[in-house]
């Protein structure tokens, strides 16, 4: 696991447009040109994290720490594995790996928003012992639809 670096936006950009991933990024398919731009965006503010295989990015997650009053907790969000390792288990791996470092920083509560029906990345979650704490009804729209689809806010919390 490493940082990830401009040089991998073409990487980026392949796992985050695939049919099996856009659906369920917190934004619409777009041009490289776009991504591009939205690479800024993912990676301010936060620790934009990939899994690299053969020197080509494979998985990539941002982790948000946060301060103050929420010193104890971290935010998981825009985790995806290209399509090539999907179903292989490097998912589950690569999610692990950032839960278990976020543990071992003493962090207690672990929160992320997935989308209510992606029913894969809620199995997922909750392997790991993350619990739905609520859903945002009709929370986001997709390019592609006219529909408004919700999502579910799920958590971790030590000794719970």
């Amino acid at each position: 696991m490493r940082k990830a670096k401009e040089t991998d936006i073409h990487d980026l950009y392949a796992i985050y447009s695939h049919e099996s991933v856009s659906p369920y990024m917190g934004f619409d398919p777009c041009t490289l040109n776009e991504f591009t731009h939205l690479f800024s965006e993912l990676e301010s503010g936060g620790e934009f994290i990939v899994e690299e295989t053969n020197q080509n990015v494979v998985a990539v997650c941002k982790v948000t720490r946060r301060t103050r009053r929420l010193r104890h907790s971290a935010y998981i969000g825009s985790l995806a594995v290209h399509i090539s390792q999907q179903g292989k288990g490097l998912g589950k791996e690569f999610f692990g790996s950032i839960i278990g470092q976020l543990k071992n920083e003493g962090l207690t509560r672990l929160e992320l928003l997935v989308a209510a029906d992606n029913t894969k990345a809620i199995k997922l979650f909750s392997s790991f012992g993350f619990v739905i704490e609520g859903t945002h009804k009709c929370y986001f729209s997709r390019s592609d639809s006219n529909e408004l689809f919700s999502e579910h806010t799920m958590a971790w919390i030590k000794n719970t």
